[in-house]
């Protein structure tokens, strides 16, 4: 059986980054200013990308840029992109320890403290953030994917 072998893809973060500094500012010298690199560098950067895509972004106007039709799709997909490159980047700090926790009321004031203790004691570093509201609100964040866990009293039926 042939193993696939996946292809790397040659455009860089630095290349998506400046991009989107460019389409954000409008010109290659704010962008260059804004990322703390030569204008030369800048331009490099957004040449290297459009030959790596095979496709204008910007049209060449004097010494303006105009977009180029093809820019906006390329636009969202390169900040998804250093989007999720940054989260990545971060994971370590919200691998553990980090969750949204809802209660209905009554708990959220009796129960849920003593429970925080137990956490806290078990994983000091942890990140709890707290919703505390009726159970069709804490419900309703459930279903919206805004808190990991609820803990209410009482059956909630729709």
């Amino acid at each position: 059986m042939k193993k696939s072998v996946q292809t790397v893809p040659k455009i860089t973060l630095k290349q998506l980054a400046v991009f989107v500094s460019i389409y954000q500012t409008g010109s290659t010298s704010r962008a260059s200013e804004e990322l703390h690199l030569s204008q030369s560098a800048v331009s490099s950067a957004l040449t290297e990308l459009e030959s790596r895509l095979q496709m204008p972004l910007f049209e060449r106007v004097g010494r303006r840029l105009n977009q180029h039709p093809n820019a906006h799709p390329i636009y969202i997909q390169a900040q998804a992109i250093l989007g999720q490159s940054l989260t990545l980047e971060h994971y370590h700090q919200y691998q553990a320890g980090q969750i949204h926790i809802g209660a209905s009321t009554t708990i959220g004031n009796y129960v849920l403290p003593s429970l925080l203790g137990k956490l806290y004691e078990a994983l000091p570093d942890a990140n709890v953030d707290m919703y505390i509201a009726n159970t069709q609100e804490v419900v309703s964040e459930v279903e919206q994917l805004n808190i990991d866990i609820a803990l209410v009293e009482g059956c909630h039926v729709r």
